[in-house]
C-alpha cells in the first residue's frame, strides 16, 4: 500500500491503561529541536494526516534536562536511530478526541506508545 493508501485508514479507538484515545495514522512532515519563539528549549514535530497537519511541541527544561528522555522515546516509537531521519516516518497520533492536541505517539504496529503527560512526569518525578 503506497502512502497515499496508508493515509486513507480512517482514524479508529484504542484503550490505553483505562484511557479511550483516537488513534489517527501520520506521516511526519517535519521536526523541530531549538529554541521556540518565546526563547523556551522545545522538541516537536509536524503531521500530516493526508489533508489535515497537526503538530506539537513540548519544552524539554531551562536547560533542556529532559531532552535526551523525550528523544530516547520518540525514536524507539517510530524505529528510528537518529532524529533528522524521522522526517517522512508514519506515525499514529494519540488525542482524546478528534480535534484534540496530540496527547501521544503509537508506533505503526501499535505495539509501542508513549503518553507526554506520563512521560514528563516520569521524567520530572526523576530529577
Amino acid at each position: 500500500m503506497g502512502l497515499t493508501g496508508l493515509l486513507d485508514i480512517k482514524p479508529s479507538t484504542i484503550d490505553i491503561d483505562g484511557k479511550t484515545y483516537i488513534l489517527e495514522l501520520g506521516v511526519i512532515n517535519n521536526t523541530f529541536l531549538g529554541w521556540d519563539d518565546h526563547a523556551i528549549f522545545s522538541i516537536g514535530m509536524d503531521l500530516d494526516f493526508g489533508g489535515t497537519r497537526q503538530g506539537f511541541t513540548h519544552a524539554v527544561g531551562q536547560r533542556g534536562e529532559y531532552l535526551g528522555g523525550y528523544i530516547h522515546e520518540i525514536l524507539g516509537i517510530v524505529g528510528e536511530r537518529c532524529w533528522e531521519d524521522l522526517k517522512n516516518d508514519k506515525v499514529y497520533a494519540l488525542r482524546n478526541s478528534r480535534n484534540d492536541l496530540i496527547r501521544g505517539l503509537m508506533d505503526f504496529n501499535q505495539t509501542r506508545y508513549i503518553i507526554f503527560d506520563d512521560m514528563f512526569a516520569t521524567m520530572v518525578a526523576k530529577t
